[in-house]
Order: C-alpha cells, then structure tokens, then sequence
C-alpha cells in the first residue's frame, strides 16, 4: 500500500516507545561491542501524512543526536528494506533529509554509519543485507512491523543465533484468523503446523489462539524471554507486539521504555494475562490493578497459596507487562484488602513468603 499514512494512535504509542528503548539500546551496545546494527523488515516511507516519523527515521536520528557521545562507537548499520517502490522512494528522500547530504540514499557510508535501502520482500532482501554486512554473528535490533503478514520462523532463529541479539515484532492475529487456509504461508510464519487449530476456535478466541502461537515462535527460535502485549486505541483497533530477548537486563529497559513512554491521546496497552483485559491507558503512573490481580490468582493456584516475594518479582518481570519494581506496591493493596497474609513489615524483602487469603464474595467482582 502507498504512503504517507495517516497516523494512527497505537502506531504514534509503538513508535513512543521504540525511541525510549533505543535511547537505552544504542549506549549499552555501543559500550559493550563498539557495533551496533539496526535492521527493518517493513520499513515504510519513513514519514507519515503528516510530517511524523516513521520508525527507521527515528532510529536513524536517535543514533546521530548522540553520535558524538558514543566515543566508542566504530560502526553503526541500518539494513533497510521495503517492498513498495513508491514507498522505498519516499524513504530514501527522508533519508537524505536527516543525513544532510541533498539527495534520496539508498546505499550511504561514511567510516562509521552505513545505511542501505533496498526494494522488495523482507525475506529475501533483508537476508541478503546481513549476510552482505557479515553480522549474523553480531548484535542485531531487527524491527518487524509485519501487521497483516509475518517473516518466516527460520529467519527470527538466525537472528537469535546471537544471544545478544532482539527482535521486535508487531503483528494483527486476526489477519491468520481470517486467512487460515493458507497453510504454506503460514506454516513457514510459525514454524510449524500447531497454529492452523485457530479455524476449530470460537471467533472471539482465535486471536489471542495465533498470538499465543506468534510467542511460542519466538521462544522456539531461541529468545529466552518473549514479552507480548496489545496496543489499542479508544476505537477498538488493535495490534500485538511481541518483544524477543535473551537478555534480562533488555527485559528491563523494554519495559521502562514502555511505562516512560510520552503519553499517546487515544492509545493504550492491554496485559494479555489480565482476565478482565482492562485498556491502560499509556502514563507514567501505572494503573496496578491488572497486575494484582494476577498476583493474586498465581498465588491462590501456588503450593500451599503462597510463593516468595521474589519469585513474585520474577513472574511480574519475565511474564506480564509490568515492572518488578511494581509488586511491593501491589502486595499493599492487597495486604490491606485483606486478600494476603505476609509478615508484619516484610514486603520489601525477597524471601518473605507471602500467602493468599481466598476472596470474600464481595471481592470476587474485584478480582475478575
């Protein structure tokens, strides 16, 4: 489809929080390896109808604003590719734009950043790129912004080849919902033949059935930590993203990137754990309910209803939305609610057990 797009609420929200986690990514990549290579599958125009940015831009000009305070910096490459001539051509102008050298690029190098553009099908040409950039064996950010579509499973599993290496995939599970009978396209997306149970799903269960299978490609392929969650809008539109890494501390940074984010009018994200599928909406202070309410339900389903405060901690890390930095404030709530039991001023400490007290009747409403 040819651009500019109008842009829509939770593509301002998604493109938010990129810039908040690659304004952490580059350094610490940069510091650690000297190198850093951003790649894009769906690239796009790289502007919006109305003069925003679209995501390669903003990479590209979060990585130069700073270059000169990454001292340790000996190579920056953006491996780009679009499928759409019209759109590749727009892109190359705006890039042309931001590195200030008065035309449209497509191949750019100047010692340090290397950019290349390149028409046609994420999974042919986006190979090409990293092979002809010898990077497999280095660490990637490689962004797909599939909607409708996907990439082939094989090609998320060389990218985790290299355990400092991440993924971030948004997707529309309804589109593999609808168009299920495509069963080689879709075999090759998953990896596998386990997401086609969607057509004996009840309609309003088979989009949560495909993005589960869109995570459980992601852990397959070998990112140990595999963060998903909905970005909506006021008007009910909705994509997955999924965040892929092997990296507890990308796990972290993701995740403050997603709650530092600048708020977005009419955009919010949902936990897709939360019974009650409650819309956030995008804001510096959280709304926790969604999360003690996991908390709760994973303590009254435990071993004798109780876990210890860290392993709260780590379930809230590696399986929700949520930081863990958020459970002490949660474990209050309930305590208060009368819903744990937990030692008299001890929820700040990792090994104190807490112990869940079942729901009242009037609670159960609360709780989901």
């Amino acid at each position: 489809m040819k651009g500019p797009w109008d842009l829509a609420p939770h593509t301002a929200a998604k493109h938010k929080i990129y810039g908040k986690y690659l304004d952490a990514w580059f350094p610490i990549l940069i510091q650690r390896y000297g190198e850093v290579t951003y790649a894009e599958g769906f690239s796009g125009c790289g502007i919006y109808s109305h003069g925003e940015e679209g995501s390669p831009i903003i990479a590209l000009s979060r990585l130069l604003r700073r270059r000169r305070e990454f001292s340790q910096l000996q190579r920056a490459r953006f491996l780009l590719v679009e499928k759409e001539r019209h759109n590749a051509e727009l892109l190359a102008g705006e890039l042309g734009k931001i590195l200030n050298v008065g035309a449209p690029v497509f191949d750019f190098d100047d010692g340090v950043v290397e950019v290349r553009l390149r028409c046609g099908e994420c999974q042919h040409e986006l190979p090409k790129l990293l092979n002809q950039s010898k990077v497999w064996s280095k660490p990637i950010l490689a962004i797909f912004d599939t909607f409708g579509g996907g990439v082939p499973a094989q090609l998320l599993a060389n990218i985790a080849t290299n355990k400092s290496s991440e993924v971030i995939y948004t997707v529309l599970p309804q589109h593999f919902a609808r168009f299920h009978s495509d069963h080689a396209r879709g075999d090759a997306i998953f990896g596998d033949t386990a997401w086609r149970d969607v057509a004996q799903h009840e309609p309003y269960k088979k989009r949560e059935h495909i993005a589960r299978e869109f995570e459980t490609t992601m852990r397959t392929a070998g990112f140990n930590h595999v963060l998903r969650f909905n970005l909506g809008t006021s008007r009910g539109d909705q994509l997955n993203l999924l965040y892929g890494t092997c990296s507890d501390k990308g796990v972290e940074k993701f995740k403050d990137a997603l709650w530092n984010a600048d708020p977005v009018q009419g955009a919010g994200f949902q936990d897709p754990r939360d019974p009650w599928q409650q819309m956030l909406p995008m804001h510096h202070e959280p709304d926790l309910a969604p999360l003690e309410r996991l908390l709760h339900g994973l303590l009254l389903n435990a071993p004798n209803r109780s876990q210890t405060v860290e392993q709260l901690r780590e379930f809230t890390k590696l399986h929700t939305i949520y930081k863990a930095s958020h459970v002490t404030r949660c474990l209050t709530k309930l305590e208060k609610d009368k819903l744990i039991q937990t030692p008299t001023g001890a929820l700040r400490l990792g090994t104190t057990t807490i112990t869940a007290r079942p729901p009242k009747p009037e609670q159960l409403s609360m709780l989901g």
